[in-house]
């Protein structure tokens, strides 16, 4: 299901190496974290809040008017095992919003500027 959430030509940031525009909460917990349960609790939060499971599209009415809208994305949410941030909404997210990272006792949550 796509829906429309900007209805006019609007500049977005978009994420990449030179521009990253991403917000990062990290948490340390208590301890280590235990890679498969980490990835167990990321499908079911996922499974959960469909709703971050978008992709973020332009696309043009029958006008000619660009706007952007939100896809839906079943690709897993990404969770990265080192503490550098993967790009987002790009390949290497599975074009998602958010993206998840967790090393030693930390676990860190990505998420583009922009989502709302």
């Amino acid at each position: 299901m796509k829906r429309p959430i900007i209805t006019e030509r609007m500049f977005l940031y978009w994420t990449d190496r030179e521009h990253p525009n991403t917000c990062r909460m990290t948490v340390r917990m208590q301890d280590a974290i235990e890679l498969t349960l980490m990835q167990e609790a990321l499908r079911q939060t996922q499974t959960r809040y469909p709703y971050y499971s978008v992709r973020l599209d332009l696309t043009s009415d029958e006008h000619g008017h660009e706007h952007y809208e939100y896809e839906d994305n079943p690709a897993p949410w990404v969770l990265n095992t080192c503490q550098e941030p993967v790009e987002l909404l790009g390949e290497a997210s599975h074009y998602h919003q958010v993206a998840f990272a967790c090393w030693d006792d930390c676990v860190a949550i990505d998420f583009f500027h922009g989502l709302h």
